[in-house]
């Protein structure tokens, strides 16, 4: 077991894993729409870690893609409607975090993933996943029971 924190509501909270990645990793920066980065890194951690899991997905923050002339640039991302370009932060992240507390005696644990975006790998990939959950109504307003 690795490093161990306690969530808002009383729940020990372990880091199972932690995977980190470069947003825009074989695109343009801001070619493709914002919410085609929250698709991509909910399907990858789909790939990583199993479909059908528990997942906070914290909203990144967006900044206009502004061109020579001061004006917000469009896309056409695989559609023929130009929507504003937009950027979220250069590094996406990954928690898969998990507790043997339970609330359901047919569960051998509970568990979430958390996917975020920062410039910034995470100092503390447990405190800075187990901050959102925390700020997203804490461990039982997201995770999901796991059995053996």
């Amino acid at each position: 077991m690795g490093p161990q924190a306690k969530s808002v509501d009383g729940v020990i909270v372990f880091l199972d894993s932690y995977y980190v990645s470069d947003t825009y990793a074989g695109v343009l920066e801001g070619i493709p729409p914002v919410d085609w980065a929250i698709e991509n890194a909910k399907h990858r951690l789909g790939k990583l870690w199993g479909e059908g899991r528990p997942v906070l997905v914290v909203q990144p923050q967006r900044k206009p893609v502004v061109g020579a002339d001061g004006k917000q640039m469009q896309t056409y991302w695989f559609s023929t409607e130009k929507k504003p370009a937009e950027v979220v932060p250069g590094r996406c992240m990954m928690a898969w975090l998990n507790s043997f507390d339970v609330q359901d005696s047919n569960d051998d644990g509970t568990h979430v993933f958390v996917i975020w975006w920062d410039d910034q790998d995470a100092e503390s990939p447990l405190l800075m996943a187990l901050k959102h959950v925390n700020d997203a109504g804490g461990w039982w307003a997201n995770a999901q029971g796991w059995g053996i």
